[in-house]
Protein backbone atom coordinates (compact mmCIF):
# COMPACT_ATOMS: atom_id res chain seq x y z
CA UNK A 1 0.00 0.00 0.00
CA UNK A 2 1.68 3.29 -1.18
CA UNK A 3 -0.06 6.59 0.31
CA UNK A 4 1.05 9.87 -1.38
CA UNK A 5 1.86 12.61 0.63
CA UNK A 6 -0.28 15.75 0.56
CA UNK A 7 2.56 17.76 -0.72
CA UNK A 8 2.20 16.05 -3.98
CA UNK A 9 0.30 17.88 -6.64
CA UNK A 10 1.28 15.77 -9.90
CA UNK A 11 2.14 12.26 -10.33
CA UNK A 12 5.16 11.62 -13.06
CA UNK A 13 4.86 9.44 -16.06
CA UNK A 14 5.54 5.67 -15.61
CA UNK A 15 6.20 6.33 -11.91
CA UNK A 16 4.65 2.79 -10.72
CA UNK A 17 4.97 1.33 -14.07
CA UNK A 18 4.77 -2.45 -13.97
CA UNK A 19 5.16 -2.17 -10.12
CA UNK A 20 3.71 -4.82 -7.50
CA UNK A 21 1.64 -2.12 -5.61
CA UNK A 22 -1.82 -3.22 -4.53
CA UNK A 23 -3.36 -0.15 -3.07
CA UNK A 24 -2.88 3.47 -4.08
CA UNK A 25 -4.06 6.46 -1.55
CA UNK A 26 -3.88 9.58 -3.69
CA UNK A 27 -4.48 13.05 -1.81
CA UNK A 28 -6.49 15.89 -2.24
CA UNK A 29 -3.78 18.17 -3.42
CA UNK A 30 -2.86 16.20 -6.72
CA UNK A 31 -3.75 18.33 -9.67
CA UNK A 32 -2.86 15.53 -12.52
CA UNK A 33 -1.38 11.99 -13.23
CA UNK A 34 1.09 11.11 -15.99
CA UNK A 35 1.22 8.71 -18.63
CA UNK A 36 1.51 4.66 -18.05
CA UNK A 37 1.60 5.81 -14.15
CA UNK A 38 0.00 2.56 -13.36
CA UNK A 39 0.36 0.41 -16.14
CA UNK A 40 1.00 -3.72 -15.82
CA UNK A 41 0.33 -2.77 -11.96
CA UNK A 42 -1.56 -6.50 -11.65
CA UNK A 43 -1.74 -6.71 -8.15
CA UNK A 44 -3.64 -2.46 -8.06
CA UNK A 45 -7.55 -2.74 -6.52
CA UNK A 46 -9.82 -0.40 -6.72
CA UNK A 47 -8.83 3.64 -6.77
CA UNK A 48 -10.76 5.93 -5.56
CA UNK A 49 -9.33 9.78 -7.73
CA UNK A 50 -9.72 12.82 -5.54
CA UNK A 51 -11.83 15.81 -7.28
CA UNK A 52 -8.72 17.97 -7.14
CA UNK A 53 -7.94 16.30 -10.22
CA UNK A 54 -8.38 17.55 -13.45
CA UNK A 55 -6.31 15.60 -16.20
CA UNK A 56 -5.05 11.75 -16.44
CA UNK A 57 -2.90 11.02 -19.15
CA UNK A 58 -2.47 8.00 -21.74
CA UNK A 59 -2.48 4.58 -20.85
CA UNK A 60 -2.58 5.27 -16.90
CA UNK A 61 -4.17 2.09 -15.75
CA UNK A 62 -3.49 0.24 -19.30
CA UNK A 63 -3.58 -3.46 -18.37
CA UNK A 64 -3.74 -2.91 -14.97
CA UNK A 65 -4.92 -5.43 -12.01
CA UNK A 66 -7.73 -2.43 -11.56
CA UNK A 67 -11.09 -3.76 -10.15
CA UNK A 68 -13.11 -0.70 -9.92
CA UNK A 69 -12.33 3.23 -10.59
CA UNK A 70 -14.31 6.20 -9.19
CA UNK A 71 -13.86 10.01 -10.43
CA UNK A 72 -16.90 11.84 -9.40
CA UNK A 73 -15.83 15.67 -10.56
CA UNK A 74 -13.43 18.14 -10.30
CA UNK A 75 -13.28 20.90 -8.21
CA UNK A 76 -10.32 22.71 -10.52
CA UNK A 77 -12.25 25.49 -12.09
CA UNK A 78 -9.45 26.48 -14.83
CA UNK A 79 -9.23 23.39 -15.82
CA UNK A 80 -11.24 20.85 -18.20
CA UNK A 81 -11.07 17.44 -17.24
CA UNK A 82 -9.43 15.31 -19.29
CA UNK A 83 -8.98 11.69 -19.93
CA UNK A 84 -5.95 10.18 -22.36
CA UNK A 85 -6.12 7.44 -24.93
CA UNK A 86 -5.55 3.51 -23.87
CA UNK A 87 -6.53 4.51 -20.56
CA UNK A 88 -8.05 1.63 -19.33
CA UNK A 89 -7.56 -1.01 -21.94
CA UNK A 90 -7.34 -4.27 -21.02
CA UNK A 91 -6.99 -3.88 -17.71
CA UNK A 92 -8.88 -7.64 -17.67
CA UNK A 93 -10.29 -7.75 -14.04
CA UNK A 94 -11.77 -3.79 -14.26
CA UNK A 95 -15.91 -4.31 -13.48
CA UNK A 96 -17.35 -1.31 -12.75
CA UNK A 97 -16.37 2.49 -13.18
CA UNK A 98 -17.78 5.80 -12.27
CA UNK A 99 -16.59 8.76 -14.80
CA UNK A 100 -16.54 12.49 -13.95
CA UNK A 101 -19.48 15.44 -14.59
CA UNK A 102 -16.92 17.81 -17.21
CA UNK A 103 -15.96 14.99 -19.28
CA UNK A 104 -16.93 15.89 -22.96
CA UNK A 105 -15.37 12.53 -24.35
CA UNK A 106 -14.42 9.10 -23.85
CA UNK A 107 -11.26 8.87 -25.93
CA UNK A 108 -9.92 6.02 -28.62
CA UNK A 109 -10.10 2.25 -26.84
CA UNK A 110 -10.43 3.55 -23.23
CA UNK A 111 -11.97 0.10 -22.07
CA UNK A 112 -10.78 -1.76 -24.76
CA UNK A 113 -10.40 -5.67 -23.63
CA UNK A 114 -11.41 -4.57 -20.60
CA UNK A 115 -13.29 -7.82 -20.24
CA UNK A 116 -14.79 -8.07 -17.42
CA UNK A 117 -16.77 -4.68 -17.22
CA UNK A 118 -19.95 -4.34 -16.69
CA UNK A 119 -21.07 -1.42 -15.06
CA UNK A 120 -20.24 2.33 -16.18
CA UNK A 121 -21.81 4.95 -14.94
CA UNK A 122 -21.54 8.07 -17.72
CA UNK A 123 -21.52 11.83 -17.04
CA UNK A 124 -24.49 14.31 -18.20
CA UNK A 125 -21.57 16.13 -19.94
CA UNK A 126 -20.56 13.49 -22.34
CA UNK A 127 -20.75 14.45 -26.06
CA UNK A 128 -18.95 11.83 -27.50
CA UNK A 129 -17.86 7.95 -27.94
CA UNK A 130 -14.41 7.41 -29.42
CA UNK A 131 -13.54 4.93 -31.74
CA UNK A 132 -12.91 1.52 -29.68
CA UNK A 133 -14.02 2.86 -26.35
CA UNK A 134 -16.02 0.14 -25.01
CA UNK A 135 -15.06 -2.88 -27.47
CA UNK A 136 -15.01 -6.05 -26.15
CA UNK A 137 -16.59 -5.32 -22.67
CA UNK A 138 -19.03 -7.27 -20.84
CA UNK A 139 -21.48 -4.69 -20.53
CA UNK A 140 -25.23 -6.35 -20.66
CA UNK A 141 -26.57 -2.57 -20.74
CA UNK A 142 -25.27 1.45 -20.60
CA UNK A 143 -26.97 4.26 -20.33
CA UNK A 144 -25.80 7.14 -22.59
CA UNK A 145 -26.65 10.69 -21.79
CA UNK A 146 -29.05 13.36 -23.44
CA UNK A 147 -26.45 15.73 -25.28
CA UNK A 148 -24.40 12.74 -26.64
CA UNK A 149 -23.54 13.90 -30.16
CA UNK A 150 -21.75 10.70 -32.18
CA UNK A 151 -20.94 6.99 -31.63
CA UNK A 152 -17.45 6.59 -33.37
CA UNK A 153 -16.53 3.54 -35.25
CA UNK A 154 -15.96 -0.02 -33.01
CA UNK A 155 -17.68 2.44 -30.07
CA UNK A 156 -19.32 -1.19 -28.84
CA UNK A 157 -17.86 -3.76 -31.22
CA UNK A 158 -17.43 -7.24 -29.75
CA UNK A 159 -19.54 -6.94 -26.68
CA UNK A 160 -20.84 -10.07 -26.78
CA UNK A 161 -22.94 -9.63 -23.71
CA UNK A 162 -25.29 -6.20 -24.88
CA UNK A 163 -28.42 -7.23 -24.79
CA UNK A 164 -29.96 -3.42 -24.91
CA UNK A 165 -29.39 -0.15 -25.76
CA UNK A 166 -31.21 3.64 -26.30
CA UNK A 167 -29.48 5.69 -28.73
CA UNK A 168 -30.07 9.42 -27.16
CA UNK A 169 -32.61 11.94 -29.05
CA UNK A 170 -29.09 14.04 -29.79
CA UNK A 171 -27.14 11.92 -31.52
CA UNK A 172 -27.16 12.60 -35.39
CA UNK A 173 -24.42 9.69 -36.48
CA UNK A 174 -23.36 6.42 -35.69
CA UNK A 175 -20.12 5.18 -37.62
CA UNK A 176 -18.98 2.05 -38.32
CA UNK A 177 -19.12 -1.14 -36.71
CA UNK A 178 -20.14 0.44 -33.94
CA UNK A 179 -22.23 -2.25 -33.43
CA UNK A 180 -20.82 -5.10 -35.11
CA UNK A 181 -20.77 -8.39 -33.74
CA UNK A 182 -22.89 -7.43 -30.86
CA UNK A 183 -24.73 -11.01 -31.03
CA UNK A 184 -26.55 -10.60 -27.86
CA UNK A 185 -27.88 -7.44 -29.26
CA UNK A 186 -31.96 -7.69 -28.53
CA UNK A 187 -33.43 -4.18 -28.42
CA UNK A 188 -31.84 -0.53 -30.03
CA UNK A 189 -33.78 2.43 -29.57
CA UNK A 190 -32.86 4.83 -32.67
CA UNK A 191 -34.25 8.75 -32.28
CA UNK A 192 -35.68 10.56 -34.82
CA UNK A 193 -33.01 13.17 -35.27
CA UNK A 194 -30.38 10.09 -36.65
CA UNK A 195 -29.39 11.24 -40.20
CA UNK A 196 -26.35 9.01 -40.79
CA UNK A 197 -25.21 5.09 -39.90
CA UNK A 198 -21.69 4.05 -40.90
CA UNK A 199 -20.67 0.53 -42.88
CA UNK A 200 -21.41 -2.95 -41.37
CA UNK A 201 -22.97 -1.33 -38.05
CA UNK A 202 -25.42 -4.04 -37.11
CA UNK A 203 -22.87 -6.68 -38.45
CA UNK A 204 -23.88 -9.96 -37.19
CA UNK A 205 -26.77 -8.79 -34.71
CA UNK A 206 -28.00 -11.65 -34.91
CA UNK A 207 -30.30 -11.65 -31.68
CA UNK A 208 -32.63 -8.51 -32.67
CA UNK A 209 -35.85 -9.94 -33.81
CA UNK A 210 -36.42 -6.46 -35.63
CA UNK A 211 -34.83 -2.59 -35.88
CA UNK A 212 -36.77 0.20 -36.36
CA UNK A 213 -34.67 2.72 -38.94
CA UNK A 214 -35.66 6.36 -38.52
CA UNK A 215 -37.90 8.78 -40.97
CA UNK A 216 -34.79 11.05 -40.65
CA UNK A 217 -31.77 8.52 -41.42
CA UNK A 218 -31.08 9.50 -44.92
CA UNK A 219 -27.61 8.89 -45.27
CA UNK A 220 -26.37 5.16 -45.29
CA UNK A 221 -23.45 2.89 -46.11
CA UNK A 222 -22.28 -0.71 -47.20
CA UNK A 223 -23.24 -3.94 -44.82
CA UNK A 224 -25.42 -2.52 -42.72
CA UNK A 225 -27.48 -5.54 -41.90
CA UNK A 226 -24.86 -8.27 -42.98
CA UNK A 227 -25.32 -11.19 -41.33
CA UNK A 228 -29.05 -10.85 -40.29
CA UNK A 229 -31.26 -13.96 -40.73
CA UNK A 230 -34.88 -14.55 -42.60
CA UNK A 231 -36.18 -14.45 -38.60
CA UNK A 232 -35.38 -10.90 -38.23
CA UNK A 233 -37.25 -7.48 -39.31
CA UNK A 234 -36.34 -4.51 -40.81
CA UNK A 235 -38.68 -1.56 -40.43
CA UNK A 236 -37.78 1.15 -42.33
CA UNK A 237 -39.90 5.25 -41.58
CA UNK A 238 -37.08 6.41 -43.50
CA UNK A 239 -37.95 8.49 -46.98
CA UNK A 240 -35.51 9.13 -48.24
CA UNK A 241 -34.32 5.42 -48.40
CA UNK A 242 -36.09 2.67 -50.71
CA UNK A 243 -35.28 -0.27 -50.66
CA UNK A 244 -35.42 -0.70 -54.78
CA UNK A 245 -33.65 2.61 -54.99
CA UNK A 246 -31.79 3.60 -51.70
CA UNK A 247 -28.32 4.41 -50.96
CA UNK A 248 -25.33 2.42 -51.75
CA UNK A 249 -22.24 2.87 -51.02
CA UNK A 250 -21.21 5.62 -53.41
CA UNK A 251 -24.38 7.11 -52.77
CA UNK A 252 -25.76 6.92 -55.92
CA UNK A 253 -29.04 5.19 -56.82
CA UNK A 254 -29.22 1.79 -57.48
CA UNK A 255 -32.26 0.30 -59.60
CA UNK A 256 -32.03 -2.94 -58.27
CA UNK A 257 -33.61 -4.79 -55.03
CA UNK A 258 -30.52 -7.64 -55.89
CA UNK A 259 -27.61 -5.13 -55.96
CA UNK A 260 -28.86 -2.76 -52.99
CA UNK A 261 -29.03 -6.21 -51.10
CA UNK A 262 -25.09 -6.29 -51.70
CA UNK A 263 -24.35 -2.88 -51.03
CA UNK A 264 -26.76 -1.24 -48.34
CA UNK A 265 -27.61 -4.24 -46.37
CA UNK A 266 -24.88 -6.84 -46.92
CA UNK A 267 -20.86 -6.70 -47.33
CA UNK A 268 -21.22 -8.84 -50.37
CA UNK A 269 -19.90 -11.77 -48.33
CA UNK A 270 -22.08 -12.26 -45.74
CA UNK A 271 -25.81 -11.93 -47.08
CA UNK A 272 -29.18 -9.94 -45.34
CA UNK A 273 -31.91 -12.41 -45.15
CA UNK A 274 -34.04 -9.66 -42.95
CA UNK A 275 -37.44 -8.72 -43.95
CA UNK A 276 -37.87 -5.35 -44.86
CA UNK A 277 -41.18 -3.84 -43.91
CA UNK A 278 -42.04 0.18 -44.84
CA UNK A 279 -43.93 1.86 -42.27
Amino acid sequence: EVTIPETVTALANYVFDGSGITKINLPATLKTIGTYVFRNTANLGDVVIPTSVYSIGNYAFNGSGLTSFTWTGTTDEDNAITMGTYMFKEAARLHTVVLPEGLLKLTSEMFRGAASLKEVTLPSTLTNLAGYAFAGTALETIALPEGLLQIENNAFLDCTSLKSIKVPSTVTKIDWYAFANCTALQTIELPEGLTEFGREVFLNCTAMKEITLPESLAKTYYGMFSGWTAEQTIYIKASKIDVNKGWTYSHTISTTKKYLRQTWLTNGELPCEAKIIYL
